[in-house]
């Protein structure tokens, strides 16, 4: 199944995901991907973002501590890697599906929201979306979250 995602210009084609490789990602790590994840993995898993930065002002939503950037799109094998090194610090069964390169990570929790991963725990945890001091929901779809992102490049001030 193909879900429409938003225009986005790509760096790169990536290395779509076959329902083969998605299947097996899923049992190797015990988790259910949301069928919007999936959809995305076939088309653009390890893809890169255009040159002017797709982002999300830290002023378009409540408690974000740093504008979102949403460069890097991981492929099978990067969220292999990053699940093995991070998962511990993640909420319990959120997969993560991107990065900014500065080591803040996008992560899909069970129920298809998007959560910004902040590495320095800059959350405030009475936020009513954050999920602990690192993780705040941002989104409640992949497609809802690509269609909040603008173009950038992102500021020092970002």
């Amino acid at each position: 199944m193909s879900l429409p995602f938003p225009e986005l210009q790509f760096l790169d084609n990536g290395n779509p995901a076959s329902i083969e490789e998605l299947d097996q990602f899923e049992k190797c790590h015990g988790l259910s991907l949301p069928a919007e994840l999936r959809s995305w993995l076939a088309q653009h898993s390890g893809a890169m973002l255009g040159l002017e930065n797709y982002f999300l002002p830290m002023e378009k939503i409540s408690g974000l501590p740093c504008s979102v950037a949403a460069i890097y799109t991981c492929s099978l094998e990067e969220m292999t890697e990053e699940l093995e090194l991070l998962e511990p610090a993640f909420p319990p069964n959120h997969v993560l599906f991107g990065h900014d390169g500065d080591g803040n990570y996008l992560l899909l929790s069970p129920d298809g929201g998007i959560h910004f991963w902040d590495h320095n725990c800059r959350i405030d945890t009475a936020h009513h979306d954050a999920t602990d001091e690192c993780t705040l929901k941002i989104a409640n779809s992949l497609p809802a979250f690509l269609s909040m992102l603008g173009p950038g490049p992102l500021t020092e001030e970002d």
